[in-house]
């Protein structure tokens, strides 16, 4: 689970971060127009009236004015300037000659100063101050704070998941591992409850199946025995019966016979073991003793 949960935790924190840098800027300049009319028209009102009391004050005390102004505004900057200084440049000079206000976009897309002309040829401006660190800090840890969030509620959603995914990788390894009872016990209301029913499906067909394998085994292995044991009973009075060059396809015949009682007990035995739960020996076998265990009975045989 803790790697799927830091997989999909780190796609939501850089999905999130990418948003939260992109999108206000795309919305910025799509409606790049309005906002600057809206934010105009937020300014014009401040400017209008400090452009009042300079014009209500006789010029030769507008300097007082304006320390008075920037004692009043603070943190905004307060400043009066000749129409055609270079501190002008940036505030539009073609709306102040008009007599509108002229502005000064920063990169975030708002009003880094504003000016409007007050007369004898001068120009009010208010300098708007950029956020401070904590403010900016404050902003950054409120989209943390959601970014977590986000996450929280991520790990809240994808634990019951990670539970039910974790008893089904159970119950498939217990199956796997031979024990056929092996379910995995999730609730049909469970968000994987269709593949654990499913699970559950294949694994008690699969138990189904290998019961009839091996009742079949069974069966056929015991009627087996009684033609064989009739077979070979035969063979034991042909043998007694029969005359020296029989006697050696008599016995041929019997060691065939010895050689399908071997495989019916092996068949029994093997189908003995895949219904106990105790762990297979493994023997050694040479190679030479197999080969000759398989020829030999060949050997006896009469040639044509």
């Amino acid at each position: 689970m803790a790697r799927l949960f830091l997989r999909l935790a780190l796609l939501i924190v850089l999905t999130f971060a990418f948003t939260t840098w992109v999108v206000p800027d795309f919305v910025v300049w799509v409606f790049k127009e309005r906002i600057h009319q809206f934010d105009i028209g937020q300014v014009r009102g401040t400017l209008e009236l400090i452009a009042q009391r300079y014009r209500a004050t006789p010029a030769a005390q507008w300097p007082a004015v304006t320390e008075a102004l920037q004692t009043q505004f603070q943190p905004l900057g307060i400043a009066l300037y000749s129409e055609g200084d270079p501190a002008l440049a940036e505030l539009e000079p073609e709306q102040l000659s008009q007599g509108q206000v002229g502005v000064h976009m920063v990169q975030n897309g708002d009003i880094g100063a504003a000016a409007l002309v007050v007369g004898n040829r001068q120009a009010v401006v208010i300098d708007y101050p950029p956020y401070p660190a904590g403010i900016a800090l404050l902003y950054w840890l409120v989209n943390l704070l959601v970014g977590l969030s986000l996450v929280a509620c991520v790990l809240v959603w994808l634990r019951p998941h990670w539970r039910d995914l974790e008893r089904l990788r159970l119950a498939a390894a217990r199956l796997g591992e031979g024990d056929l009872s092996a379910r995995s016990g999730i609730a049909q209301g469970s968000n994987i409850g269709n593949l654990a029913r499913v699970f559950d499906t294949m694994a008690e067909r699969t138990e189904t199946l290998i019961a009839l394998q091996r009742d079949l085994l069974n069966a056929v292995s015991h009627e087996l025995r009684t033609p064989l044991s009739r077979l070979r009973f035969g063979l034991e009075l042909l043998m007694a019966k029969a005359e020296p060059p029989q006697q050696r396809q008599v016995e041929a015949l019997q060691s065939h016979g010895l050689a399908l009682q071997q495989l019916i007990d092996e068949l029994m035995a093997f189908n003995t073991l895949r219904a106990s739960v105790q762990p297979l020996e493994r023997i050694e076998v040479g190679v030479p003793a197999f080969i000759d265990s398989v020829v030999v009975p060949f050997s006896k045989m009469p040639s044509a």
